[in-house]
C-alpha cells in the first residue's frame, strides 16, 4: 500500500511540475512578443479561438430569443479551459504566423527559438537525449551521402568532358 501512495505522490508531483513549467514557458513566450504588432497578433488569435465564444455568451445574455448561444459559448469556453487541450500551443502558433506573415514584424522569433524557450526550464530526459542523438546521426549520414553523391556527380561530369575531348581528338580533320 505504501508503494501505491508513493507512486500517486510522484504522479501528482509530475503533474504539478508539468503545469508550473508550462505556464512559466507560456509567460516567457508571451513576454517575448514585446512589440505592438506582437500584442496585436496575440489579441487577434485569442479573438479567433476564444472571442467568438464570449461574444455568443454576451449576445445570448442581451437578447432573450438567442439564449441557446449562451450554451454554445459556455461549452466552447469550458472545452478550451479544460486540461490538456491544445489551446495555448495553437494560439501561440497562430500569433507568430499573424505577427510574422500578416503584420510583417521582423522582430518575430523563429519557431526553433520558441521551442528552446519552452524546454529551457526542463532537464532533458535520457530518452529525449537518445532521440536527439539518433536524429543528429541520421542527419550526418544524410549529409555525408549527399556529399558523396555530389562528388560522384562531379567525377561523372569530369569523365564525360574528358571522354568528349578524347573523341574530338581522335576524329580526323578534313
Amino acid at each position: 500500500m505504501k508503494k501505491v501512495f508513493k507512486q500517486i505522490g510522484r504522479f501528482f508531483r509530475w503533474i504539478w511540475r508539468f503545469f508550473v513549467d508550462f505556464f512559466k514557458s507560456l509567460w516567457r513566450v508571451i513576454v517575448s512578443l514585446k512589440t505592438a504588432k506582437g500584442i496585436l497578433a496575440l489579441a487577434i488569435s485569442l479573438t479567433i479561438y476564444y472571442g467568438w465564444a464570449i461574444a455568443f455568451i454576451v449576445i445570448g445574455t442581451v437578447f432573450p430569443q438567442y439564449r441557446w448561444m449562451i450554451g454554445v459559448g459556455t461549452g466552447v469556453v469550458i472545452f478550451w479551459a479544460g486540461p490538456f487541450t491544445p489551446f495555448w500551443p495553437i494560439t501561440l502558433v497562430t500569433t507568430i504566423i499573424i505577427q510574422r506573415y500578416i503584420l510583417r514584424d521582423k522582430k518575430t522569433q523563429s519557431f526553433k527559438e520558441i521551442y528552446k524557450q519552452f524546454l529551457a526550464d526542463r532537464e532533458m530526459s535520457k530518452e529525449d537525449a537518445a532521440f536527439i542523438k539518433r536524429i543528429e546521426r541520421k542527419e550526418e549520414k544524410r549529409r555525408k551521402k549527399a556529399q558523396i553523391d555530389a562528388e560522384v556527380e562531379n567525377i561523372n561530369v569530369d569523365f564525360k568532358v574528358e571522354e568528349r575531348k578524347n573523341d574530338q581528338d581522335s576524329t580526323p580533320n578534313d
